[in-house]
């Protein structure tokens, strides 16, 4: 089963960045520019893929009758 887990970029200041993945067991920091560019990239790509509020609601509704079911 997937683990929940955060994403938050840090501004610390005009050029200095870094980037945190909250996952078990300690997290993981990054930073430097390719790799704050890729986690950037695929954060921007889970969010155009998520589906918006109301289905996202209804989709899990679904998956929960459907276990039910089961």
């Amino acid at each position: 089963m997937a683990q929940p887990c955060g994403y938050t970029l840090l501004h610390l200041g005009e050029a200095d960045r870094v980037g945190y993945i909250d996952v078990l067991p300690s997290g993981h920091f990054f930073e430097g520019d390719n790799e704050l560019t890729d986690h950037g990239q695929r954060f921007e790509y889970m969010q155009a893929a998520a589906l918006p509020l109301d289905d996202t609601q209804d989709f899990i509704r679904h998956l929960a009758d459907e276990l039910e079911k089961s």
